[in-house]
């Protein structure tokens, strides 16, 4: 498997139904490679969106980098499972990320993010059971749910 694997473990996916299974290429993705990579690009575009609106301002310019800081650790740990649990790579390119104008909007979105984040994170742990996976991805969904949290309390404070 090489890089870009989301799209190639989609396509694998597919690829096993069509084919029922009979033809021996491509091998078949697991659910457990399926779900991480879908983790690992949703942090990757976290990434990439934190960074691009930290110059937003509005006094929010050190939570933008603190939510970009705490995005690239987590991203860099679930491609180290993939790693672990699947033996090659799993790296995405950079998506293109449209910007919000404004400061309350990239609040409302970075929010959206941070619970999506704890969401998918909360599910991978209940169903990724390798090594220490579990522990980590309750951890981290805890953290999102955390920064999703604390960005409720900054958009209470600007809209009162």
């Amino acid at each position: 498997m090489d890089t870009n694997n989301l799209e190639r473990l989609k396509f694998d996916s597919v690829w096993q139904r069509v084919t029922d299974g009979t033809d021996t290429e491509p091998s078949p993705a697991s659910n457990d490679e399926i779900i991480l990579a879908d983790l690992i690009a949703s942090e990757k575009e976290n990434y990439v969106f934190y960074r691009s609106v930290h110059h937003l301002g509005g006094g929010c310019s050190s939570l933008f980098v603190a939510l970009a800081d705490s995005s690239r650790r987590r991203l860099g740990r679930l491609q180290t499972f993939y790693y672990l649990m699947f033996g090659n790579n799993c790296t995405v390119n950079s998506a293109s990320i449209p910007k919000p104008q404004g400061i309350l909007p990239a609040l409302r979105d970075a929010y959206w993010r941070e619970s999506e984040t704890a969401s998918k994170l909360i599910s991978a742990a209940v169903s990724i059971s390798h090594g220490k996976f579990s522990s980590y991805g309750a951890e981290f969904a805890r953290l999102a749910a955390e920064n999703a949290e604390h960005i409720i309390q900054i958009i209470d404070r600007i809209m009162k």
